[in-house]
């Protein structure tokens, strides 16, 4: 990486400067347009993954909730067979939870292993935002000049 600051800066250049990576250098605390427009891709980008992260965190967060709320002495209907699809389609990691049959989902055993499910529903929808992100640059590449 490369940061050349002729004075000391605030928090927010240093930052900049450690996002843009190797082709950032400063010379009097100037940052041009290109500069800015590409800092501000970066931001799109990473709020891009961050969002879809918190999508898998909220998609496990709303089958704990379900699945809390889930009265099991009635008997099961179509659409609690199409939710449990469901559950299986958006939060995978929930298959997980199947190899703990005995375990109580309102106890804190319950809490303990929905949020490693939440953690890695997280992770798996990072991948799904980094790779749609990647789709969306190539569709629209930036220019570097």
């Amino acid at each position: 990486m490369i940061a050349f600051f002729s004075e000391p800066r605030s928090h927010e250049e240093y930052d900049t400067a450690l996002l843009r990576g190797s082709r950032a250098v400063f010379h009097g605390g100037k940052i041009d347009a290109s500069q800015k427009s590409l800092i501000a891709a970066m931001h799109k980008r990473r709020r891009t993954i961050a969002g879809f992260a918190l999508l898998g965190l909220a998609i496990a967060a709303a089958i704990y909730v379900y699945v809390l709320t889930f009265d099991y002495t009635k008997p099961h209907g179509p659409k609690d067979l199409a939710i449990g699809i469901a559950c299986f389609i958006f939060c995978p990691p929930t298959l997980l939870f199947t190899m703990c049959i005995d375990c109580e989902v309102s106890g804190w055993g319950g809490v303990f292993w929905f949020s490693i499910v939440g953690v890695l529903n997280a992770a798996i929808y990072v991948a799904i935002g980094s790779v749609v992100d990647s789709l969306q640059r190539k569709a629209k590449p930036e220019k570097l000049s």
